[in-house]
């Protein structure tokens, strides 16, 4: 990946979704972060369960998790935008800046 990229390293890589071997795929990233390939990792679309056993089990500590939220699927228990900003957390409505 990273020669098709012509680059040295990936910033953050997310593991996608909690379907097939998502804990070994974690693992190879995991190390890919110890080979410097990758500077963090972090999850997206994970919920309850299978989030909180990521990170019970895991060396590298998920850097971001990403949530689908909009106003078909808003989530309100999940993430509250001005909570999350007055506390001073980054917030990533969308990124079209490679």
């Amino acid at each position: 990946m990273l020669s098709r990229l012509n680059i040295g390293y990936i910033d953050l890589l997310l593991l996608h979704q909690q379907v097939g071997d998502y804990m070994g795929a974690w693992r190879e990233m995991e190390k890919a972060v110890a080979q410097g390939k990758l500077r963090s990792i972090g999850l997206s679309n994970f919920e309850s369960e299978r989030l909180e056993e990521v990170c019970e089990a895991v060396t590298v500590k998920p850097a971001a998790l990403q949530v689908e939220c909009h106003p078909y699927y808003q989530q309100n228990d999940l993430i509250i935008l001005r909570w999350h900003i007055q506390a001073g957390n980054v917030i990533f409505p969308k990124s079209t800046n490679p």
